[in-house]
């Protein structure tokens, strides 16, 4: 089998993915199918992996570089847990952090503070 697997990371978060398969009875890629690799890069670099949808803690006032960085983390859409793992510290550190965030955000949950984060809310 002759297989590809393209991963379009922002950050440390994937953002999107694309296999191509072929069977060995269909042999190796094609040259369409190269074309097709080529113009999946061009169209995720240009609508997936824009600049604007970088999340950023920045226009947030009044937090500390510890909030900084989890709320940044929040906006790349980690979970809690894997927040622990990436900072050394526990979950309800975490949880204090991001309680904290959310009320200098001015928004309600974690969801808010994402369209906050990517300029949407």
């Amino acid at each position: 089998m002759h297989q590809t697997e393209l991963y379009f990371r922002a950050g440390s978060r994937i953002v999107a993915g694309a296999s191509l398969l072929r069977s060995e009875r269909n042999g190796p890629f094609t040259s369409d199918n190269l074309t097709f690799l080529d113009r999946l890069v061009g169209f995720v670099e240009d609508s997936v992996l824009s600049d604007e949808d970088e999340a950023s803690a920045l226009d947030i006032p009044g937090l500390t570089p510890r909030e900084r960085e989890i709320a940044n983390l929040v906006g790349a859409a980690m979970c809690n847990k894997d927040i622990c793992r990436r900072l050394d510290i526990e979950l309800p550190t975490v949880k204090t952090h991001i309680s904290r965030i959310l009320v200098k955000a001015g928004v309600r949950n974690r969801g808010e503070l994402m369209k906050k984060l990517h300029g949407r809310g």
